[in-house]
């Protein structure tokens, strides 16, 4: 690909990120281009709410979006999964879904998000090999965050949910304020608080 090609800095990022697992020609970038859109959300701004018809997926460029539901654990919104620089969610669970998911997606910081819909997606997948290669990256990366965060919250103990939480997701960690982690697990602030203090004088053995 031309890398003196004139675009949108955002789009010459998705280039650089997509460009590391597979060969890419000019028309790739003309593709994300007439197939994305920029949209910069602010934190608490929402990208979907439940029950809009709305099928489409948010590949975060810059911030954080989260997946959340209202009301599932003490009556205090449950975060679902977070999704960091280079991860995406969708409102469907897959490309050629036509059921939309339930609960959410939020902006928990200032957020660009290059947003496609799900028929670019599809067009994409039975046209082109490395479009294929792009959304499978994205599908791969999410699955195993979940298979990652289903580990954790499989534990019963707040204290050791927090534990797998600092060991599996520790970039996470750092990004995350205290309300949003123990919303994310499903403990209290409380637990996130002593577990942060047993970290920092207890160390971790990584």
């Amino acid at each position: 690909m031309n890398r003196n090609l004139k675009a949108p800095k955002v789009f010459l990022d998705l280039m650089e990120f997509w460009t590391k697992h597979c060969h890419l020609e000019d028309y790739h970038l003309q593709w994300a281009m007439e197939s994305f859109e920029i949209l910069n959300l602010k934190r608490g701004e929402y990208l979907f709410h439940e029950g809009s018809n709305l099928k489409i997926t948010g590949l975060v460029m810059n911030g954080l979006l989260a997946r959340e539901k209202e009301g599932s654990w003490k009556g205090r919104r449950r975060l679902v999964l977070i999704a960091g620089q280079y991860q995406s969610i969708s409102t469907t669970i897959h490309p050629y879904s036509t059921t939309c998911i339930m609960g959410d997606i939020v902006a928990l910081r200032k957020s660009l998000i290059l947003v496609i819909g799900n028929k670019k997606i599809r067009q994409g997948l039975e046209q082109d090999p490395n479009t294929a290669c792009l959304v499978n990256i994205l599908s791969n990366n999410n699955s195993r965050a979940l298979a990652k965060m289903l580990t954790v919250k499989e534990s019963t103990s707040p204290s050791e949910r927090y534990l797998l939480f600092d060991r599996l997701f520790p970039e996470l960690r750092k990004l995350t304020t205290q309300r949003e982690q123990a919303d994310l697990l499903g403990i209290s602030r409380d637990t996130v608080q002593k577990m942060q203090r047993f970290l920092l004088f207890n160390g971790q053995n990584r």
